[in-house]
């Protein structure tokens, strides 16, 4: 049976649930090859709508999806769609499809299939399926501007969602966003954002009133004045959000904080003498506030994990283990997050507070930067959010695994400068000038002095990474105004096409993450700068930025692989 037939004899088989023919389409998979095997997986993606914006934001020619697809798998799911009596996945596939071909019969064919969803939907009853469906339309309206449907009752329908759903969520949003983009229905969307405006004013919703706001301005970017009125007018219900909290509770003290801070990034973009006079009363009222977010910060914990299986196995796992397997085991134990794990977790997730900008704030209150929003993100912003989700995930990692793993080393080993020098001599990534330095640095975060190990090892991490950029034939110095010469920064450095061709995306990824970027750690500036606390550097963010150094330095040790390979080829000659 041709891939094809077995594919679609499972999705038209109507004894099957929904759950039994992904387990019958997985079984296929596993018993499948090459294209054929490929093609199962593409289906089962887009059976998950893993592929489908929920806003219409660029939506890349579907390149992500078939980036490792060719002519023959192309040709088998366009057959699939057509003999599938699913209606909406062939809408799903018919839209993927006419982004690789731009066939207008298949855009027309997936338009109508999303339609007929709407009218009459044969699958989930939950409140994102019309907006699912309504948005298919809306991408390929804009792209194509042919006209399918009756438009008039497309606009019916989606007035008639967004009224039922305009206190539920942020659906009614994302759609007028949308629909603003279509010409045919971009008046209607302009005075609706304004109706619900209204709406939210008067039940005193300062954030979707805000919100609404925000994509005002953007839908009257070329209107000087009207920008200039709504900013002022979000400037003052960030202040109303503060004052509905209690300015003398320092649990409230962030986000307090964080609606004062956004009010007077507003204003500087405002830039007038009224502005600057407003930005000025906003930080003095915030002023004592910032002492309570410290307070608040020193309260800060996560609800409780059960990591003691993780724990346990590691623990046996070391039991018997010479120093040098033990080491390994310790450093590769857990891989750094990638750049797509990053891109995959923000996407399964879909939170409304990832849509959405949020501030990083420093140990004095202080907002270090605004994280982007993934709505409207630019590829740069959406990068940015990518740094502060590895973050976060790295922190977790720190405070629920490293933590405990190299606690349960240090039981069964002692870590010295003379037994931990064999992995730092003879290393690709260090030069033999500064092998002592690592070792100081490698010692100390062993016995979590983190104060001592970091700001000797960053340093010696980006001279490492120069010192190879200037290997592979880049230039790291830039001559100054006065003819002097200077080393590029870190960033610098990253930013050099033969860096960025001769290593591995997830390394400079995690380079970033771990020591340049402020939407990560940012720990080699912060550091360098004489912005960090003691009680920051030595913090779970200072175990996860040594722990990322040390596995470096593992990673490029000789000696530790060579021992590794000998102690396994000893045992296997002992059995």
């Amino acid at each position: 049976m041709t891939i094809v037939k077995e594919i679609t004899s499972i999705l038209n088989n109507d004894k099957l649930s929904f759950s039994e023919k992904l387990s019958a389409l997985r079984d296929v998979r596993d018993h499948r090859r090459g294209n054929n095997k490929m093609t199962v997986l593409i289906i089962l993606d887009i059976l998950h709508e893993y592929y489908l914006p929920i806003n219409n934001e660029k939506f890349d020619e579907g390149k992500r999806l078939f980036k490792d697809a060719n002519d023959v798998i192309y040709s088998n799911i366009k057959n699939i769609a057509k003999k599938s009596d699913m209606q909406l996945f062939s809408a799903y596939c018919n839209e993927l499809l006419f982004y690789h071909y731009h066939d207008i019969d298949m855009a027309k064919k997936s338009i109508e299939s999303y339609y007929q969803e709407l009218i009459a939907p044969t699958d989930s009853n939950d409140e994102f399926s019309f907006i699912k469906h309504a948005l298919g339309i809306c991408r390929l309206f804009s792209k194509i501007g042919v006209k399918f449907i009756d438009n008039d009752e497309f606009l019916s329908l989606c007035n008639d969602f967004i009224d039922s759903k305009k206190d539920d969520g942020y659906t009614p949003l994302f759609l007028l966003c949308a629909l603003i983009r279509i010409s045919e229905f971009s008046n209607y969307a302009d005075n609706k954002i304004s109706e619900l405006v209204t709406h939210f004013d008067n039940i005193d919703n300062y954030q979707k009133a805000i919100d609404y706001r925000d994509e005002l301005i953007t839908i009257h970017k070329k209107d000087s004045a009207k920008v200039k009125a709504l900013r002022w007018e979000i400037v003052r219900l960030l202040e109303k959000q503060a004052d509905a909290l209690d300015w003398e509770e320092s649990s409230n003290a962030f986000h307090i904080i964080d609606f004062i801070q956004k009010a007077m990034n507003i204003l500087n973009k405002i830039n007038d003498s009224d502005s600057k006079s407003e930005r000025k009363r906003l930080a003095k009222r915030i002023e004592p506030v910032k002492k309570l977010s410290l307070e608040e910060m020193k309260c800060i914990s996560s609800g409780p994990i059960d990591i003691s299986p993780a724990i346990e196995s590691f623990e046996k796992q070391i039991d018997n283990l010479s120093f040098e397997e033990a080491i390994s085991a310790l450093m590769f134990h857990s891989n750094p997050i990638g750049l797509q794990n990053c891109i995959d977790n923000l996407s399964k997730r879909g939170s409304i507070s990832d849509m959405f900008a949020s501030n990083i704030l420093d140990s004095k209150g202080r907002t270090i930067c605004l994280v982007p929003g993934l709505m409207g993100a630019s590829d740069e912003d959406k990068m940015h959010c990518y740094e502060h989700e590895a973050m976060k995930h790295n922190q977790l990692m720190s405070q629920a695994f490293y933590s405990n793993y190299l606690k349960l080393f240090k039981k069964k080993h002692t870590v010295t400068k003379e037994n931990i020098r064999f992995i730092l001599e003879d290393n690709l990534f260090i030069p033999q000038e500064r092998i002592d330095s690592y070792i100081t640095g490698i010692v100390a975060g062993f016995n979590f002095n983190f104060i001592t190990a970091l700001p000797i090892l960053m340093p010696q991490v980006e001279n490492s990474i120069r010192l190879i950029a200037e290997e592979l034939g880049a230039v790291v110095y830039k001559t100054a105004d006065d003819g002097s010469v200077e080393c590029l920064s870190f960033e610098g450095v990253l930013d050099l096409p033969e860096v960025k061709e001769a290593f591995e995306e997830d390394f400079i990824f995690n380079l970033r993450v771990h020591y340049t970027s402020k939407y990560g750690f940012g720990m080699r500036n912060n550091v360098g700068h004489g912005l960090e606390d003691d009680g920051l550097l030595n913090s779970y963010n200072g175990l996860a930025v040594w722990w990322y150094t040390f596995r470096l330095c593992c990673q490029y040790s000789y000696n530790l692989r060579k021992a590794i390979a000998e102690i396994k080829l000893r045992k296997k000659n002992q059995q």
